[in-house]
């Protein structure tokens, strides 16, 4: 019966042969190109077209502009209007800066605020888009519970909201602390306050205020930028909080490396500051990282001491007193692909030379059960980061080694879902 190319499992699925053909794989990359982007540019005291591949005509979004020199924050958003800006260190109304002020194009944006010749400034540009980035305006009606759709459809990780026509301070919720506390753009600590968010946490789909001034006066007007925590292994962004050790260290595991980092410390005023921190004005591997602070205008200095690293995994924080706690939004870095196309064979091998993001293409129709095997000569020990429609023996992906190893995988909902297991590690 072994032999029998008619033989059927019991259950009456017929046994698919294991086609032993090698397939081809395709290399890309992966992560937050298109919606997220950090820019680097030098002013010439005239306008300036940044093509950094985002479409904010289209989609819009929010382009946060800062010179590295001692200077004011510069925001600008597709809800309020592009000639009008905000800054994140002072709390006045929104500036019409026309005709200055910037323009959205489907390839970037034009800053036409002049910059002086040889003036370094950094944008980052954030672009409405599921699951990453909102940007809603709202007027207040003074009533508590009062509601505010968004698009974001998963967990709000971060609402950052200014009142828009008058002078108020910028009220920032945090996943981490909940619909009770809230932030401010200053150095103090987490407070509470039923006013902000009513005491309630946003879904998916809308975020509730309360009847502080700050969030829900009535007949004001407001802007909330949205940034969301999304759990999934190929995610772009996630928003959390962690506590320093007796070593003054934190290591923290966001499960793939970040180009963009948002911190502040949470539970006290000292070393309260905002800061920003990305891989493309520089962090070295000594952990020494180019920082501006949100809430002050003081030009971007060194953390010196080894402070931030970031790793393939996540990033860490060293030299900061002990028993701390910081919240965080962190953006994934674009990483490298290997796309697999499952439609030119079933087994797989390839050697990374740096964290890899691992995809998989033209499955086999559904109710067909298929398997196939990957080879990863990973000699270097590089993260790996495997798609979320994985299921896995045991319930957790394999942590990579610096070994050769083999993966196997079954599909059979064409390629809704894949089960998935370490089968071999270590191998010679």
């Amino acid at each position: 019966m072994a032999n029998d190319k008619n033989f059927k499992i019991k259950n009456g699925l017929s046994a698919k042969r294991y086609l032993q053909s090698s397939g081809v794989d395709t290399a890309g990359t992966n992560g937050p190109f298109g919606v997220f982007s950090t820019t680097l540019y030098e002013g010439n005291g005239s306008s300036q077209t940044i093509n950094n591949g985002i479409d904010l005509a289209g989609e819009g979004g929010l382009v946060w502009v800062r010179p590295r020199i001692s200077s004011d924050h510069w925001l600008w958003d597709s809800a309020r209007g592009t000639q009008y800006s905000l800054a994140t260190n002072n709390m006045i109304a929104q500036t019409d800066m026309s005709p200055n002020g910037t323009v959205f194009n489907t390839n970037g944006f034009t800053d036409r605020m002049g910059w002086g010749s040889g003036t370094n400034v950094v944008s980052w540009t954030f672009r409405k888009a599921p699951k990453f980035f909102d940007v809603v305006t709202y007027t207040g009606n003074g009533v508590a519970g009062r509601t505010i759709s968004h698009d974001l459809g998963t967990t709000v990780g971060t609402i950052i909201v200014k009142r828009t026509d008058a002078t108020r301070e910028w009220g920032i919720y945090h996943r981490s602390l909940g619909g009770t506390d809230y932030l401010v753009f200053d150095t103090d600590a987490a407070r509470s306050a039923v006013g902000f968010w009513n005491n309630t946490n946003p879904t998916s789909t809308e975020f509730t205020v309360g009847v502080s001034n700050t969030t829900n006066a009535s007949g004001a007007t407001y802007v909330a930028y949205l940034f969301a925590h999304d759990t999934a292994s190929d995610s772009n962004i996630k928003c959390g909080s962690y506590t320093t050790d007796a070593n003054e260290d934190a290591t923290v595991t966001l499960g793939w490396k970040p180009s963009w980092l948002l911190v502040k410390r949470s539970d006290s005023s000292i070393g309260g500051d905002w800061r920003i921190i990305d891989s493309v004005r520089g962090v070295t591997a000594a952990g020494d990282a180019a920082y501006l602070e949100a809430n002050t205008s003081d030009a971007e200095a060194q953390t010196g001491d080894g402070r931030y690293t970031f790793t393939d995994t996540g990033f860490t924080q060293d030299n900061f007193g002990a028993s701390r706690t910081y919240i965080y939004i962190a953006i994934r870095a674009v990483v490298p692909t290997k796309t697999l196309d499952l439609s030119t064979g079933h087994t797989f091998s390839f050697t990374p030379s740096e964290a890899t993001d691992i995809l998989f293409s033209n499955p086999p129709a559904s109710g067909s059960a298929t398997g196939f095997s990957v080879e990863i000569n990973n000699s270097g020990g590089y993260a790996l980061t495997w798609p979320s429609s994985i299921k896995w023996h045991l319930g957790t992906a394999p942590t990579a080694t610096a070994s050769k190893e083999l993966y196997t995988f079954v599909t059979t909902d064409g390629g809704t879902t894949y089960y998935g297991k370490l089968a071999a590690g270590d191998i010679a």
